[in-house]
């Protein structure tokens, strides 16, 4: 066993692991400090297209308040004549499934 310490394998193998282990070492920090910004950006980036949708889903929410508001004003719909209510919004729908995304 003291012939393979001293051998000259040996003390190169322990050189090169060395040289090695410091390398591996900070690529394994290197890596953890890229992850730990990327998962930050990432959270960052959700939460940012969280907001764009929560905003347009409130604009989309307030514009179908203000449809069904101007849509009550309409004399048809308030004194409920079928024919002339259901005329009435089959006219308005069209426009709607384009603001709003709705199927016909």
């Amino acid at each position: 066993m003291v012939e393979f310490l001293s051998s000259l394998r040996f003390r190169l193998i322990v050189l090169v692991l060395l040289a090695v282990i410091p390398a591996v070492g900070l690529i394994l920090l290197t890596a953890a400090r890229q992850r730990a910004l990327t998962a930050g950006e990432v959270q960052r980036n959700a939460l940012r297209a969280a907001r764009v949708i929560a905003t347009e889903q409130e604009r989309v929410l307030e514009s179908a308040h203000q449809l069904l508001i101007t849509l009550s004003g309409f004399p048809q719909v308030r004194k409920k004549i079928e024919p002339l209510a259901t005329g009435c919004l089959r006219d308005c729908w069209s426009p709607c499934t384009q603001t709003f995304g709705l199927r016909t």
